[in-house]
């Protein structure tokens, strides 16, 4: 959506994910944390392991996705690339395969050093927010994978009566502090090295604008 204000234009960013009919909003919800659409979910969302809890990083893992697949599979916001008959584009296959493909499909992404986006030409202006976003993404995993391997092997010195380190604590819902909601804003606030006017407070106070 687009909102316009003394002139100015705003886009808007709705989400519906939990949205429910009035006539149904006293029903219990059975999502059990794993929401959203399979191509858009946050990788850790695919996996049959995950009991949860949603944190704040998979949404914003999300907006990754949707970028992403705004980028790869339209020429323009109106119109879907036509790919040959031959075969589909790689995320075009993400509407259709399973969560086991998806969960692998995007920790390749994730864990790829030098993955690259290759957005249609029309929407290149976003290569350089999707490169930072998943440099973002695989610093975080890779801290995350640190942290995990440091609580099991001072868990075994323990059990073993042996001497361990300490293990520093690890914020798992930022991963660290590489995926935060104020990472994602220092590299969504400029496009094309422009720098983008926001209506919204916390933007605002993170980038320090007047309100």
């Amino acid at each position: 959506m687009v909102r316009e204000k003394n002139g100015q234009k705003y886009g808007v960013l709705n989400d519906w994910d939990l949205a429910s009919w009035l006539s149904t909003q006293n029903e219990v919800s059975t999502s059990k944390f794993r929401t959203g659409t399979k191509p858009y979910m946050a990788h850790e969302q695919h996996s049959s392991e995950w009991q949860g809890p949603h944190r704040f990083r998979h949404d914003l893992e999300s907006l990754f996705y949707v970028i992403l697949l705004l980028v790869s599979l339209y020429s323009s916001p109106a119109e879907k690339v036509r790919f040959p008959s031959t075969g589909d584009h790689r995320y075009e296959k993400w509407h259709k395969e399973d969560d086991n493909f998806l969960d692998g499909r995007k920790l390749k992404i994730i864990n790829g050093g030098k993955w690259q986006a290759f957005p249609q030409p029309f929407f290149s202006g976003f290569n350089s927010w999707l490169i930072a976003l998943h440099r973002s993404l695989l610093y975080g995993f890779i801290g995350l994978t640190m942290h995990i391997t440091m609580e099991i092997e001072a868990q075994q010195a323990r059990e073993n009566n042996e001497e361990s380190m300490g293990v520093p604590d690890f914020d798992d819902d930022t991963l660290g502090g590489h995926f935060s909601y104020e990472k994602v804003v220092s590299v969504m606030h400029q496009f094309k090295k422009e720098v983008l006017n926001t209506r919204g407070r916390e933007w605002q106070k993170i980038l320090q604008v007047p309100v």
